[in-house]
């Protein structure tokens, strides 16, 4: 990153500008004080044009709180429905190359266009309010971020990016296959099943890892403990993977040499 960008990203990190919670997110107690904070983060770089693409490392980094808390956030919002995500994946693979983030207008008591322009107070005694005003003596704005105008590798960090999407494909595949309860957000978890995806697997040839091994040690109490993501998605990947290719092999063999009379 040259000087200029280092200039430009901290005039980006140092400009004021305010947030907002709208009611029904503020008021909401199925949401956590931190979800509700995300939400406005999330909300406020959806001002320009309906939507952003925020990564988890860009969020963790912006709101100083790690990736599982961000991943959560996310979700939860998501599950009540003030936030909707489209993912779109690279050809031919589940990998995920970028994530567009709108707010559910409609969900949040938003204004209909989906934005609301200016912030607005109630009364605050008998004599009676009136909404904020700035110097000029007009309504007060606040200022929308240009999410175009932020350094795109903080944006997208598609180098930095773990595929949330995959990962939580791949443990609760592991899961369902074992009767187990390991969690997606591990770190060893991440960064193995990350590292595989790097080498070009994707989730068909992790199933196949899966299936293969859970059917030669789930029944056996020695070895039904490996059945764990630091053994099957290690550095022994390719080689249970081939286990699989030469298992279909033998088969495919066999019910061709069953009808050889």
């Amino acid at each position: 990153m040259n000087e200029k960008e280092k200039v430009t990203n901290k005039t980006e990190e140092n400009r004021e500008y305010f947030h907002v919670i709208p009611n029904s997110v503020f008021y909401d107690d199925n949401l956590t004080d931190k979800q509700k904070l995300i939400f406005s983060e999330i909300f406020q770089l959806t001002q320009k044009n309906g939507y952003c693409y925020a990564s988890n490392s860009y969020l963790s980094r912006k709101m100083k709180v790690d990736r599982t808390t961000i991943i959560r956030a996310i979700n939860r919002l998501k599950e009540l429905g003030y936030i909707e995500s489209e993912l779109t994946y690279e050809d031919y693979s589940y990998r995920v190359s970028i994530r567009k983030i709108t707010i559910n207008g409609s969900r949040a008591n938003l204004h209909p266009s989906g934005a609301s322009a200016t912030m607005q107070v109630q009364e605050c005694n008998n004599d009676g309010g009136t909404n904020a005003t700035g110097d000029s003596g007009t309504d007060a704005t606040y200022n929308n971020i240009n999410i175009n105008d932020i350094n795109n590798n903080d944006i997208y960090s598609r180098a930095d990016e773990k595929n949330d999407e995959l990962i939580n494909q791949v443990v609760n595949y592991l899961n369902e296959r074992t009767g187990k309860d390991f969690k997606s957000t591990t770190k060893q978890t991440v960064s193995l099943i990350k590292a595989r995806v790097r080498d070009g697997y994707n989730f068909d040839d992790f199933k196949k890892v899966i299936d293969t091994k859970t059917n030669q040690w789930q029944s056996k109490p020695d070895m039904n403990r490996y059945l764990r993501p630091q053994t099957l998605f290690g550095n022994k990947f390719e080689a249970y993977l081939q286990e699989y290719s030469n298992n279909n092999r033998f088969n495919n063999s066999n019910d061709i040499n069953k009808y050889d009379w």
